[in-house]
């Protein structure tokens, strides 16, 4: 587990200064973020299942910006990795490299649901 210090922890304070201490908006980005992961998460998982590389690197893609945006660091990092991977990587090491993302995501969903859930 990281460390609060390392840069990568993502925090409520963190995305607030992303919106420049907008709490209004702070939350909306949160809630919409907390609607639109669990279908992206679907797509993934549906992906790595039919061994369909395109569709699994468009939503490690897609996952990857949201949560740049948002000031995820480390899951941006670990979607950035899986989509990079989507191209040639095994698929035992791409639902090695999912299951990394569906922890940097659970770190993300705990802090977002603890701020607006």
């Amino acid at each position: 587990m990281q460390s609060a210090s390392d840069g990568e922890t993502f925090t409520f304070d963190g995305l607030l200064g992303v919106v420049m201490g907008n709490q209004t908006l702070a939350e909306r980005a949160a809630r919409e973020c907390l609607k639109l992961m669990p279908p992206l998460q679907a797509r993934m998982a549906q992906a790595l299942s039919d061994s369909n590389r395109r569709e699994l690197a468009a939503a490690a893609h897609q996952l990857r910006g949201m949560a740049a945006n948002m000031g995820a660091k480390q899951l941006s990092r670990v979607a950035a990795t899986l989509e990079t991977g989507a191209v040639s990587d095994s698929f035992e090491r791409l639902a090695q490299q999912h299951a990394q993302v569906l922890e940097a995501w659970r770190a993300v969903e705990a802090v977002l649901n603890a701020q607006v859930g």
